[in-house]
């Protein structure tokens, strides 16, 4: 990369290994040819349902943490995304595949869900602004990148996973995705000898997310829950 990129160029170009991983994830490769197992799919919304929620609870820690009334409103409003936007997309998607949508919230947390929540509240709790801005972007990052990803190949068949993808390829999800790597962007260059920190905390983020897929797709093969669809 040259010099004066924006910082978000760095970051993605050292996780480049782990997109690699991901792309070729049998879950998202599944997904997208119609293929992927209904209960496998349903244990990922399980999964990401009982994330969101602490999702948006982070959200609101980085708005008490912001130094600006922007800030705080940025971090209020996308918390409210989560809800209005990917928990009700959950909840229809869950439905549509007959299933009770209160299934999401008595869901047992995965080992992968846990630890990823585990490494943000932690640094809701012993980090600086800065830092819990890098450790949440991967969240909105990644699954920017899939959604465009997948949008690019051929139609999904399948109705339902092709809903899926349109939402997080979709231009509101985009405008979300645009304002946090602008604000990476942004404390990045306040902060120029902190990079490498924020680099590494972007990355550990962004190996939990594929830790993610790898418990939705292997819980379904292990028989795990979400296997009675």
């Amino acid at each position: 990369m040259g010099a004066g990129s924006p910082f978000h160029v760095r970051l993605w170009a050292e996780v480049e290994p782990e997109w690699q991983a991901i792309t070729g994830h049998p879950f998202l490769l599944e997904l997208a040819q119609g293929t992927l197992q209904p209960g496998c799919f349903l244990y990922f919304l399980e999964q990401d349902a009982l994330y969101l929620e602490d999702f948006a609870r982070l959200l609101a820690a980085a708005a008490a943490k912001a130094p600006s009334r922007q800030e705080i409103q940025l971090f209020l409003n996308h918390a409210l995304g989560v809800f209005e936007v990917e928990t009700a997309l959950h909840q229809t998607l869950t439905q549509a595949f007959g299933q009770d949508p209160a299934r999401l919230s008595l869901a047992d947390r995965g080992p992968a869900t846990q630890a990823y929540l585990d490494f943000l509240f932690g640094w809701a709790r012993d980090g600086d602004y800065s830092d819990l801005v890098m450790a949440l972007l991967p969240c909105f990052w990644v699954y920017r990148q899939v959604g465009t990803w997948l949008a690019q190949g051929p139609p999904c068949p399948h109705p339902l996973y092709r809903q899926w993808i349109e939402t997080y390829s979709g231009p509101s999800y985009g405008e979300a995705v645009a304002e946090q790597i602008a604000l990476a962007d942004r404390l990045a260059d306040l902060a120029p000898g902190r990079q490498d920190a924020f680099s590494a905390i972007f990355r550990t983020g962004v190996q939990h997310e594929r830790a993610f897929w790898d418990q939705a797709y292997s819980n379904w093969q292990e028989g795990g829950p979400g296997t009675d669809v």
